[in-house]
């Protein structure tokens, strides 16, 4: 069986990352969404605040700390398979 490293082709490439969430009609007082971003990094993700549930912004701010911790720790060198195996 050969070992030998996935080569995968790349291309350069510009994106420009901006985010904006909104309370939802069944719960206008609370917003729980969490946008996160790196544009150095290249990432981008939404958490949603399980609409009213007790501890829904809680939870989507945490689910951003350990999203953002994780990909800080990884090198900007590895494929989106070798990130897969690493989280």
């Amino acid at each position: 069986m050969d070992k030998s490293p996935e080569i995968i082709p790349t291309k350069e490439f510009s994106i420009r990352i901006s985010g904006k969430t909104e309370a939802s009609i069944k719960h206008p007082d609370v917003n729980e969404d969490v946008v996160g971003f790196d544009e150095k990094a290249g990432w981008a993700a939404v958490f949603d605040g399980l609409g009213g549930i007790a501890g829904g912004e809680k939870a989507s701010r945490k689910a951003l700390e350990v999203v953002r911790g994780n990909l800080s720790k990884l090198s900007p060198n590895v494929s989106g398979r070798q990130t897969l195996e690493r989280l």
